[in-house]
């Protein structure tokens, strides 16, 4: 999809089907966006099969600037994405703003072609945007991203239920919703009313790196019962307030439940309560 505005509707998840071909390729995506905004996307499903032979199943490409971006605001709702290699749905360009995922499932994100440390990905934001009352399983990794250029707009992460984390090698920690980003960009994170499930070692269930003042983590259910791991680990966040309340996290042995690396401040703490 090359041109902004465009709505590509189905008649209902698991009635229309996007299939991948025979052999994975890395050119094998489900859906391709270029750079655009303004669509809506619905109410299909994209599936790589058995083998996962789509490396990506719906794919913003591009990057550059804020001017080489046209539109705003995509909707993705009612979809489901499926037996994916490296990504289930990557919002790449780092200038899109306001893109909503709702109501999407994102099941079996394998990473056996891409590898470690790109591949197994549900749910990827480089950019500002929402995903919400979403479902994740069997993957690495649930809802991630960096956000790490432009503008630093709201990004929203509700209601959302991820099991199953996967890892492809254990030496990696899997985690439920990661997002990592930099001091200068610190956009407000909203992480609330999630629940992240996973048993293998090394599970954790959120991570931010530089959330922006005034972010909330907040009703969140974290059970991890695997080996090592952490519930909820901020970092570098100096001067800006953080808040982190009625979090229910169980975690198994050799876990931390909460963990704050240079973080908060006089002024601007990091709050935890209830």
């Amino acid at each position: 999809i090359s041109t902004p505005g465009i709505t590509l509707e189905g008649a209902g998840q698991g009635l229309t089907t996007i299939h991948s071909a025979a052999t994975y390729s890395t050119t094998n995506r489900g859906i391709s966006i270029l750079n655009v905004g303004d669509l809506t996307i619905r109410d299909l499903t994209v599936d790589g099969g058995s083998q996962a032979t789509f490396h990506d199943g719906i794919w913003w490409s591009g990057g550059g600037t804020e001017s080489d971006v046209s539109g705003d605001g995509t909707r993705v709702e009612r979809v489901t994405v499926r037996n994916i290699d490296r990504r289930g749905i990557s919002v790449y360009p780092r200038f899109m703003t306001n893109t909503t995922l709702h109501q999407v499932t994102v099941d079996r994100v394998t990473g056996t072609n891409s590898g470690t440390s790109n591949g197994g990905l549900a749910i990827v934001f480089n950019s500002a945007g929402s995903s919400t009352d979403s479902v994740v399983t069997n993957a690495k990794t649930g809802i991630t991203g960096t956000v790490s250029a432009g503008t630093a707009h709201p990004v929203t992460v509700t209601g959302n239920h991820i099991s199953s984390l996967t890892g492809i090698d254990t030496t990696f920690f899997n985690v439920g919703i990661s997002f990592n980003t930099t001091p200068s960009i610190a956009p407000v994170f909203t992480i609330s009313n999630n629940t992240v499930r996973g048993d293998v070692t090394r599970n954790s269930g959120i991570y931010l790196v530089a959330p922006g003042h005034g972010s909330v983590v907040s009703d969140n259910l974290l059970v991890l019962e695997g080996n090592l791991g952490y519930g909820i680990e901020l970092g570098w966040n100096v001067g800006k307030t953080v808040t982190v309340e009625r979090n229910t996290i169980v975690s198994g042995t050799g876990a931390l439940g909460i963990l704050a690396t240079g973080s908060g401040g006089p002024g601007a703490p990091v709050v935890v309560r209830d």
